[in-house]
């Protein structure tokens, strides 16, 4: 694994390694503004009940800055509520904060794969069967830790679903971000399997920017449990493969968005593949791209040719 600014990115390929922590890094240094690896102020993170709250935030302030810094999940534990979008009424997972122990006791939250299935589909499975029944690091039923978080809006690849990455969502939550990750029903698992996909990312732009929109008024309504905790002056956009072309997108036409991290993404390749609306423009924000030198899918050059493009401050991970 590589993280690098270079002149020319396709000079630092070589063999990687991406790790988890290394997205969670990602995550809290582009929230910020892509800063470097200077401290960002003194004092670990606890792992008390309590998490030392930063002047601003009650984000874990962080000493020596550096790829493995989050390796490890942060002091808070991990509530998780789902939401539903007031437009096409997609989905949305909402994973945030919680107090260690607010937790104790309480079951860890599942998903079970079958509920994405076609009617079909689920017939050919036995009564009972729970093979496609993955658990979480997350619970339901908890509060919010107290202070405001950061809002990170992730978006699944073709084919996937909004729960398909929660490695990463309860990692970040952990360490003090509101994670949202709608349903892109154009092209989530139950379209691609049932034949009905969509082509285009309009629609998948639009459900993104609507949890954007969601979570603004979750916070601003006193009767949510996320009332006063969500930092919207501070809101990524990341995403995976086709989700990261469309975190991309929605970095470039969403003023609410402060910066973007496209895993695999980069409009598939490059930017500018388009000639007129969110594809064809480079998002004028912080960002970071990753990329696997060895990717069949998404051409590594494409990746760098993206990254060329891009303004600073920037990081391209290989």
């Amino acid at each position: 694994m590589r993280v690098n600014r270079p002149a020319s990115p396709l000079s630092s390929f070589g063999p990687f390694s991406v790790r988890l922590g290394v997205l969670a890094v990602a995550a809290a240094l582009a929230v910020g503004g892509c800063s470097s690896s200077s401290p960002s102020s003194a004092g670990a993170p606890p792992s008390s009940d309590s998490p030392s709250p930063s002047p601003s935030d009650a984000v874990p302030a962080v000493q020596d800055l550096g790829p493995r810094s989050f390796t490890k999940p942060g002091p808070f534990a991990v509530g998780v509520t789902t939401m539903t979008l007031p437009g096409d009424g997609a989905k949305v997972e909402v994973w945030y904060p919680a107090t260690p122990s607010s937790v104790t006791g309480k079951p860890q939250a599942s998903y079970d794969v079958q509920d994405l299935l076609p009617a079909a589909l689920k017939k050919v499975f036995p009564p009972g069967f729970t093979g496609g029944v993955y658990q979480t690091d997350a619970h339901r039923g908890v509060a919010v830790a107290a202070g405001r978080f950061p809002l990170v809006a992730f978006t699944h690849g073709y084919s996937g679903f909004r729960n398909q990455s929660t490695f990463l969502t309860t990692h970040l939550a952990s360490w003090g971000f509101v994670v949202a990750a709608p349903e892109l029903l154009d092209n989530n698992l139950t379209a691609v399997l049932s034949g009905t996909k969509a082509s285009g990312s309009a629609a998948d732009i639009a459900e993104v920017s609507a949890t954007i929109s969601l979570l603004r008024s979750q916070n601003g309504s006193p009767s949510s449990p996320l009332a006063g905790h969500v930092d919207m002056s501070k809101v990524a956009a990341i995403g995976h493969s086709l989700g990261g072309a469309v975190s991309e997108a929605v970095a470039a036409a969403d003023p609410a968005v402060t910066t973007f991290i496209g895993m695999a993404g980069a409009t598939v390749g490059s930017f500018g593949q388009t000639s007129a609306g969110p594809d064809s423009k480079v998002p004028d924000k912080p960002g970071m791209l990753m990329v696997g030198t060895k990717d069949q899918v998404v051409d590594p050059a494409g990746i760098a040719k993206a990254y060329d493009a891009m303004t600073e401050p920037k990081r391209l991970v290989t």
